[in-house]
């Protein structure tokens, strides 16, 4: 019980700290190997933090993003808006809207890289 306390306290130190605990080796020989032939010796682990998360995409891509969706939203509020099968609004420019929104603005969107921005991966 004492052992499993101290190393508890032993993994929260190194969290803290960065450092881990010191091991003495000679009383954990390795299997297979003689107590007696491990020489005592203390090493120190050092616990590697994880790099931050790196958003794939930044703020330009994210406005684009944002533009597109309402320009979609815009050409499918003027078909609902415009009764008629036959109108001009409804047969000509929601689609054409449509197509600039879906084709266009949302693969530059995703595709658009700044210049300043490094790469993930």
């Amino acid at each position: 019980m004492a052992n499993e306390v101290t190393a508890r306290r032993d993994r929260k130190a190194s969290v803290r700290t960065g450092v881990g605990p010191v091991v003495n080796r000679e009383a954990r020989p390795r299997p297979g190997a003689a107590a007696a032939a491990v020489a005592p010796t203390e090493t120190r682990r050092r616990l590697v933090k994880p790099a931050p998360a790196v958003l794939p995409l930044g703020r330009t891509n994210y406005l684009l993003m944002g533009a597109a969706v309402a320009v979609i939203v815009v050409a499918f509020t003027m078909m609902r808006i415009e009764n008629e099968v036959d109108g001009v609004i409804a047969l000509d420019i929601a689609p054409i809207l449509l197509v600039v929104g879906y084709l266009g603005l949302m693969p530059w969107a995703l595709l658009h890289r700044d210049k300043n921005r490094p790469t993930v991966g």
